[in-house]
């Protein structure tokens, strides 16, 4: 740490000085960083809601330490190894977003201005919408919807005890895929929580999950 930022902390972080010679740093962020390290701090953290690590309970995982001399290897083990798989990485993230460009402009198309190449426009008005199929309509989104439906249309009360689908946003992916093992009682999701139904479309509405396009059907 430099004298810049000596002293600093953050709530949002757990700060692990080192106070035994008998690991080096680099080795001790790459075991919690490894597979094993991350399901060691996920099996200690607290909260239902809002899961968080405790200072407490992570004084108590395990670590795996090698002599020094066995750290030093394998640190340049990694660093030689992942910097191969990263180059790897670099040409496939290349490719992905070239194949999600492709992706993004074919439903684009299709949604705006149908499957016939052929058929006559008209002006929509709209800047993001200039033309569309002559014999389509342009309706705005409130008279074709509900936008955040009442609670009371779920049914429950704020004290019911049932257990419904919970989504965090980490849940919803960018490719509109909906992970629905999240289950919470109702009467701890009914303040500052939107209702949802089957059949409804998801919106994010924060960035940067809305400008990374998150959203699903959920069915």
């Amino acid at each position: 740490m430099t004298d810049e930022f000596a002293g600093c902390n953050c709530h949002a972080l757990i700060i692990i000085s080192l106070k035994l010679k008998i690991i080096g740093g680099f080795f001790l962020s790459a075991v919690l960083r490894s597979h094993y390290g991350f399901h060691s701090l996920k099996s200690v953290q607290t909260g239902a809601l809002h899961p968080h690590l405790n200072c407490t309970k992570i004084r108590d995982i395990y670590l795996p330490i090698p002599p020094l001399e066995d750290q030093r290897a394998i640190l340049t083990f990694l660093d030689r190894e992942t910097a191969k798989i990263d180059r790897l990485m670099e040409v496939r993230r290349k490719q992905v977003e070239r194949l999600q460009e492709q992706r993004t402009a074919v439903i684009d198309y299709a949604v705006t201005r149908g499957l016939d190449a052929h058929a006559k426009t008209k002006p929509a008005g709209h800047p993001w919408l200039e033309e569309i199929p002559a014999h389509w309509e342009a309706i705005r989104l409130k008279f074709t919807s509900m936008i955040n439906p009442c609670k009371a249309d779920s049914g429950f009360t704020a004290l019911a005890v049932d257990k419904v689908v919970f989504l965090p946003m980490e849940c919803v992916s960018a490719d509109g895929q909906v992970d629905q093992s999240n289950r919470e009682r109702i009467c701890d999701l009914w303040k500052g929580f939107t209702y949802f139904a089957r059949g409804d479309v998801l919106v994010a509405k924060i960035t940067p999950c809305f400008e990374n396009g998150k959203g699903a059907l959920v069915a």
